[in-house]
């Protein structure tokens, strides 16, 4: 009888406290509904926005969704203020999720993997600040007289820089209250870091592959259980660089899906569709002009269309519904179609949701034009290359 209610008590931990993608799954068969969401970036109203919007939540924050699979696809961190937030708050959101039949996906995309490794040069001044308290002044001064005790055994006498107040301030600029608390909570083992070693960087949910940026030629070979294992192992350890977390083909990084024209794409699509034997591709990673929409002829689907205030607080996702495509953008319900005239009505109807109109007039412009059926998409955000 002990040994039934051990069991039993094992069994809801394993289902109600651990996550499941920590357990090694990484598909799922007969799942009647899937909503996706794509990059946040440290914007927790928008994120709230669209989840409320989408029937994920209540007004207070609380899962409604039964047996929903939500997934986002990566790209928490960065660029907005609020990351601890939304971090804390999707933890609770798992928990919840599970206790209902339902399930949160949350995909490892550049920007975690980017906090993990030390490439910060997209954090919001906000996120250190979030993480400050009472000990952050006394924290960062002990850092800064480490620093300066490793500058004066390591570097010559002749070229020690002047350590002067000028020398503290600018130091100060580079590393403000809160940075050494954010380097602890994304440390492999940190609260951040340990929760994001926890999840996938791709998931296959019926015929559909989830993934943050795409899969690249250089790792087609690759089934989904070696792909995850290999960016937990490298954010587990050491990072070399062009490991799978910081190579342009690997999951967190490839654009080809994204920005490639068919002619160049379409053999390696295929051969990606028949790997994994799934139908469609959902990517995020590279925003679209402000609206979820198909390229190759729906069988891949971008869903980053730019949430976060900073890329135009364009709030939508997509939902997959007993098999049938849809988007809810602003609180609309939009049918989403996969090319041909339906989709330009679609694009048009959505433009008229939106305040700033400009990248998706000229996206619908060129393709009135018959400029072009799919423009290249322009984005600045690069590997670092160097420390």
């Amino acid at each position: 009888m002990n040994l039934l209610i051990s069991v039993r008590f094992l069994l809801l931990f394993l289902l109600f406290i651990v996550p499941v993608d920590s357990l090694g799954r990484d598909s799922w068969q007969g799942i009647k509904r899937i909503v996706a969401i794509g990059d946040i970036h440290g914007d927790y109203d928008q994120m709230f926005s669209v989840l409320e919007m989408s029937g994920i939540i209540d007004g207070r924050g609380r899962w409604r969704a039964g047996s929903t699979h939500l997934v986002q696809t990566g790209d928490i961190p960065d660029r907005g203020p609020e990351t601890a937030r939304i971090i804390r708050f999707f933890k609770k959101l798992e928990k919840q999720a599970r206790k209902k039949q339902g399930f949160v996906h949350l995909l490892i995309g550049n920007h975690e993997a980017m906090n993990m490794i030390g490439d910060l040069r997209y954090v919001h001044p906000g996120e250190y600040a979030a993480l400050t308290n009472r000990r952050s002044g006394r924290l960062r001064d002990a850092y800064y007289k480490s620093t300066i005790e490793w500058l004066r055994k390591t570097v010559l006498p002749a070229e020690l820089p002047v350590l002067d107040a000028a020398y503290r301030d600018t130091w100060d600029a580079r590393f403000p209250l809160g940075y050494v608390e954010h380097r602890r909570i994304w440390g492999k083992n940190g609260e951040f870091g340990k929760w994001v070693r926890s999840h996938n960087s791709i998931i296959k949910i019926n015929d559909v592959l989830f993934v943050h940026g795409g899969i690249g030629p250089a790792y087609i070979d690759r089934q989904i259980s070696q792909v995850n294992q290999e960016v937990v192992e490298i954010l587990s350890g050491p990072v070399s660089q062009g490991s799978i977390v910081e190579n342009v083909e690997g999951p967190l990084w490839y654009r080809g899906l994204a920005n490639n024209t068919r002619q160049v794409e379409q053999a390696h699509l295929d051969n990606l569709l028949k790997h994994f034997d799934v139908n469609r591709i959902v990517i995020a990673h590279t925003v679209t002009e402000g609206a979820i929409r198909p390229r190759f002829d729906g069988k891949v689907i971008m869903i980053d269309t730019g949430m976060a205030a900073h890329y135009g607080s364009h709030k939508a996702s997509l939902v997959i519904d007993a098999g049938v495509y849809s988007v809810i953008h602003r609180g609309h319900d939009f049918r989403l179609p996969f090319g041909g005239e339906e989709l330009m009505v679609y694009l048009e109807q959505v433009m008229a949701l939106e305040t700033d109109k400009r990248r998706l007039q000229a996206f619908i412009n060129k393709l009135k034009s018959g400029e072009t059926s799919d423009p290249v998409i322009e984005h600045t955000e690069t590997i670092r290359l160097t420390e």
